[in-house]
Formats: C-alpha cells, sequence, structure tokens
C-alpha cells in the first residue's frame, strides 16, 4: 500500500492522536513509503498500530493478526499467510524496535489473490530497489509505459508491485525492462549497475569495486539475476550501499 497520503502524515493526524509522533510519515519525505519515528523507540508492533486503518496483534500461540481498513487477517484462516521482514529477515513485531534505516516489508497473502494471479498466467511481487536508502518509486507514466508484455508496473496505486505475464522472465530481464536501471554482471567480479538518478546518486556501481556492497535477494535468499526467473509472490531486494553516493537521511 501507498503511506504518501494525507491520512497518514503527522500533520494531519497528531494534533487528535500526539503519540504518533513516534512512527509517522511526512509530505516531505525524502522517499516514498520513508517513515519517521522520533522522540522514543517503540516496537514495530506499536509502529503498526498508530497507522490509521491498521492494527497489529498476537493471538494465543504468537500468530500474528493484522486488521486492515475493517478486514482481520489470521494465518489460522485458510489460505492465509502474513509476512513481516526488515530487510531480509523475518522479524517479531512485538519485540523487533523500530532503527534508523530500517525498511519494513508486511505481506499479506490470501488464497482467493492467488488464485486470481494464477488463472491468467501472471506472476506477481514485489521489488524493492534502494541506493543508500534512496527507494526508487515504480510509480509513473515513464515506468508504466517502458514495460513490455511480459514484465511491467501498472497504474494501479501500488508503485512496488510488477507483473510478468506469459513465459518466466530473468531478474536480470526485468531489471533491464526498467528506466534508469541497467544490469550487468562482470566475470567472476560480481554484480554491476548503471543508475540514472541525477548527480547525487546516479552512477555505476561495482560490487567488486572498495566502499560499495550490492545485495540483490529474493526474500533472504541471494539470487544471480541473470539465472534466477521470477516468481508469483516474489519479494526481491536490490541494495546498493556505497561510498560515492551521499547516505539518505530520515
Amino acid at each position: 500500500m501507498d503511506f504518501d497520503q494525507q491520512r497518514y502524515y503527522l500533520d494531519t493526524i497528531e494534533k487528535k492522536h500526539p503519540e504518533t509522533v513516534y512512527f509517522h510519515f511526512h509530505d516531505s519525505a525524502h522517499g516514498p513509503n520513508e517513515w519517521s519515528n522520533e522522540k522514543k523507540v517503540i516496537t514495530f508492533a506499536r509502529a503498526l498500530n498508530l497507522l490509521p486503518g491498521i492494527s497489529y496483534s498476537q493471538d494465543g500461540r504468537g500468530e500474528p493478526v493484522i486488521t486492515y481498513e475493517g478486514t482481520t487477517y489470521r494465518t489460522t484462516d485458510s489460505g492465509v499467510t502474513i509476512d513481516i521482514h526488515e530487510g531480509t529477515r523475518t522479524i517479531d513485531p512485538t519485540t523487533y524496535e523500530v532503527q534508523h534505516n530500517d525498511n519494513f516489508w508486511v505481506r499479506i497473502t490470501t488464497k482467493s489473490a492467488t488464485a486470481t494471479t494464477s488463472g491468467d498466467n501472471t506472476r506477481t511481487g514485489k521489488l524493492v530497489f534502494d541506493v543508500n536508502n534512496r527507494r526508487l518509486n515504480f510509480e509513473g507514466s515513464n515506468y508504466e509505459q517502458a514495460g513490455t508484455e511480459q514484465f511491467q508496473f501498472r497504474d494501479d496505486d501500488n508503485p512496488y508491485t510488477w507483473f510478468n505475464t506469459g513465459e518466466p522472465v530473468t531478474l536480470a530481464t526485468a531489471l533491464n525492462t526498467i528506466p534508469s536501471i541497467e544490469y550487468s554482471q562482470e566475470s567472476k567480479k560480481g554484480h554491476v549497475i548503471q543508475y540514472d538518478a541525477g548527480e547525487k546518486f546516479g552512477g555505476t556501481y561495482r560490487s567488486s569495486t572498495g566502499g560499495t556492497e550490492i545485495i540483490i535477494r529474493q526474500r533472504t535468499a541471494d539470487v544471480n539475476p541473470e539465472q534466477y526467473q521470477l516468481r508469483n509472490g516474489d519479494l526481491i531486494w536490490v541494495y546498493v550501499h556505497t561510498d560515492q553516493a551521499p547516505d539518505n537521511e530520515h
């Protein structure tokens, strides 16, 4: 979902709910869905419960229960799975405390949603692409129009959701479909990413270069983009941490 909406901004909700200063969003954030935490360190469970329309709890067995806009999802319900990650690792929101530069991911999958995507031979998933915690937003006509029939982003208010129709494509093919990104590999030296994002964050980044780390994973597993074919439900992370670009502070 997209948190770049007025209802989630601190200046909208703080007067009625002062505690939202602990976890909120700003219209002036550096990037899409970039949260802020001020004055007090809190658990991610409390952070979720501070957001309008969302509540998080656990049942008697410690399984997650999430309510979103009046609909409650439990892993004990048939066909429902709930995944909660910080970066590529699974976390327990009741004990995990939010930290600077954290990247949170909450994914709820239902049986009906899975059937919808698989019935027409379409795979769908999420792509998160960060350079020094500056997240690329795939929303906009330049990304939607650049897609092919096989791989594309759509105008559906889900800026990180991709669609792969027909034959599966490799992650490398998908990345090279995206404007401003070009992916390749150096023989035995690792990943190379060319990122056209302006003077500060743009450039060519090589994992073989000192001071640069490139992590590419499907959830918690490292993948080779030239060999890995996209699957339904994939959560792809592309992280570039480099001394060549400024850090992006919250």
